[in-house]
């Protein structure tokens, strides 16, 4: 049984989390899963892994997943909180980067690059929070692992 999905997450985890004791005005908090609200800004969490494929050659298999770390900013008319998540990005990016090619439970972590564009991320109303619309910028993640034929 292979555990690299678990492997994958909790090492993007101690990665970012390292990122934020490190910078913790920049990014303030991470969270493993996309939460309900946030209520410090900037954060980041964890978009769903998804397995984009699965390579069976010679007694072999290959396993490559993906997922987005997401970095949430509020949107404002003010330059210096607009400018907030692009620091936000380039610093967590830059971090990221260089954790490239680390051993994540047998397997190779990579970093494929961020989307360059900002996409409106909305937290549904509550019953006692109105809707709320976040401006947000994924940088996405890749992870690769080879390992003899599973049983």
């Amino acid at each position: 049984m292979s555990t690299f999905r678990v492997d994958f997450t909790t090492h993007l985890n101690t990665v970012v989390n390292a990122y934020i004791t490190a910078n913790p005005t920049i990014v303030r908090r991470f969270w493993r899963a996309r939460p309900g609200s946030f209520a410090e800004l900037p954060v980041a969490f964890m978009d769903s892994i998804r397995e984009d494929t699965v390579i069976l050659d010679n007694g072999t298999w290959q396993r490559h997943l993906s997922s987005s770390i997401v970095v949430v900013d509020a949107y404002s008319d003010n330059e210096q909180v607009n400018a907030r998540l692009h620091i936000a990005v380039d610093g967590l990016r830059s971090w990221l980067v260089r954790m490239t090619y680390a051993t994540v439970g047998g397997g190779i972590l990579t970093i494929s690059g961020a989307i360059d564009q900002d996409f409106d991320l909305t937290v549904q109303p509550g019953p006692e929070r109105p809707a709320v619309t976040y401006r947000a910028a994924p940088i996405t993640v890749l992870g690769q692992i080879q390992a003899g034929r599973p049983s």
